[in-house]
């Protein structure tokens, strides 16, 4: 294949200490139609010294069309003074095709010889969505909640128990509603308070329950 497509790659660094390299860093694209050879990244288009902690470099490669980008290959040639490197994610357009042909290659993981698990040489899955998955995780309520919370339960009158098991389940973002749900439970009496203290014996109502924030979770 002819050297006819232009690829825009923006490889993000991670933020930690030693992150940086100064190595040669290479990438190699996958697709249905096409490997495209390996090609080293070294000039960014804004001149920037590449890969420092925390930064965003933007290089222009040439090549065969790949089709849909389903991997790349990433790495280095443990060179340099610091080659050891931690890339966050690699983001890559297809200039030729144009529109929707974004994809994301999140990494999050160091490549080095004397670290981890020793690799300078990664293949990433392509990813449609530009949100990685150690932030697509964290900090969902889904989480926190006991796997019993989930089971369905009758619904009853008033619904006191589902109001306080949701209360519940957001406290580990939302600390204020701690203190509401106890003084609630306080002024329920003895059985709501045993319910809220043991989250899974409360008989949720299908209403509050059905509009939890984890119940839309992915």
């Amino acid at each position: 294949g002819h050297d006819d497509h232009r690829y825009t790659v923006r490889v993000t660094t991670a933020d930690e200490q030693g992150a940086s390299t100064d190595a040669d860093v290479f990438i190699v694209l996958r697709g249905p139609a096409n490997t495209f050879p390996k090609r080293i990244l070294y000039k960014t288009l804004s001149g920037n010294d590449p890969f420092q902690r925390g930064a965003t470099d933007t290089f222009t490669v040439y090549g065969p069309g790949v089709g849909d980008m389903n991997a790349i290959e990433v790495g280095h040639d443990s060179k340099g003074h610091n080659p050891s490197w931690k890339l966050l994610t690699i983001e890559i357009s297809d200039d030729t095709s144009g529109a929707g042909s974004t994809r994301y290659f999140h990494c999050n993981e160091w490549l080095d010889a004397d670290r981890g698990d020793r690799l300078t040489k990664r293949t990433i899955p392509a990813s449609g969505s530009q949100t990685p998955p150690w932030e697509a995780s964290s900090g969902s309520p889904r989480r926190v909640a006991s796997p019993s919370l989930f089971n369905p339960a009758p619904a009853t009158a008033g619904g006191a128990g589902g109001g306080l098991g949701s209360l519940d389940n957001q406290q580990a973002s939302q600390p204020q509603w701690q203190q509401s749900s106890v003084a609630a439970a306080a002024a329920q009496g003895s059985a709501v308070a045993a319910a809220a203290a043991a989250p899974a014996a409360a008989p949720y109502a299908a209403a509050p329950y059905a509009a939890a924030p984890y119940a839309a979770a992915p």
